[in-house]
């Protein structure tokens, strides 16, 4: 406190440091995390050098707290701060509430693209894995015949459909999960602001991926487990 800072943008007169607060979010709440710039600082508007006036002028904002509806405020500010000329403009107020969603823009626009991409991939695994479970139940409609034949119920048809489909789904889940963690490992190096992965991410896309699975192997494994055993003998 009291320190004198030389600062060449405003000039050869230093400025005096009268007081230290916290950190002030600027940039937005994602814009503040990923900038490298830490250090702000704030000094009178009749200090400003005259031949950075204008530039200065042109970006200045007003903050406003009240206790009504903000927008509500709008034309009465307007008003007070037309000046004495009644040149000065009050242009694009904001509510904080609008401040803060459109600094996360962009990280909403991405979440929705990567969601919509997820989830068609998802879809398209899951016809994959009914497309593949029905044509390998088409190849042992003959086996299921004779268990059927032998007293298996149409329950332990749908168990063993079901059985082959998780032998299918969990080695390829437990590969996938191994490629996410090298992944998230590549990209906490090369991504700005990449966050490590969270087990919570696991134990909830796990049992998401599975139960995808299991409704995609349904169908074939009630289709199978309805086959008449005299017809499925018969079947070459």
């Amino acid at each position: 406190m009291g320190r004198y800072l030389w600062i060449r943008a405003l000039g050869a007169t230093p400025v005096q440091i009268v007081g230290v607060v916290g950190h002030v979010r600027h940039r937005g709440l994602a814009g503040d995390d990923q900038s490298r710039v830490r250090d702000q600082m704030y000094y009178p508007f009749s200090q400003v050098p005259a031949p950075m006036l204008r530039f200065f002028s042109s970006v200045l904002s007003i903050a406003v707290r009240t206790k009504t509806p903000p927008l509500s405020m709008v034309e009465p500010l307007r008003f007070e701060l037309r000046g004495a000329a009644g040149d000065q403009a009050l242009y694009e107020p904001r509510t904080m509430e609008q401040l803060v969603s459109a600094s996360l823009a962009r990280q909403r626009f991405l979440l929705v693209l990567f969601g919509t991409f997820a989830g068609m991939a998802l879809l398209l695994a899951s016809i994959g894995i009914y497309g593949v479970l029905a044509y390998l139940t088409g190849q042992r409609v003959p086996e299921i015949g004779v268990r059927m034949a032998v007293g298996a119920t149409a329950r332990d048809i749908m168990r063993l459909v079901l059985r082959q489909c998780l032998q299918m789904v969990l080695p390829g889940l437990g590969v996938g999960v191994l490629a996410a963690l090298a992944a998230g490992r590549v990209f906490l190096h090369l991504v700005q602001g990449m966050q490590p992965v969270h087990a919570a991410t696991f134990a909830i896309m796990i049992p998401l991926l599975l139960t995808a699975a299991l409704v995609a192997s349904f169908v074939p494994a009630r289709r199978a487990s309805r086959v008449d055993p005299v017809s499925a003998l018969r079947q070459e």
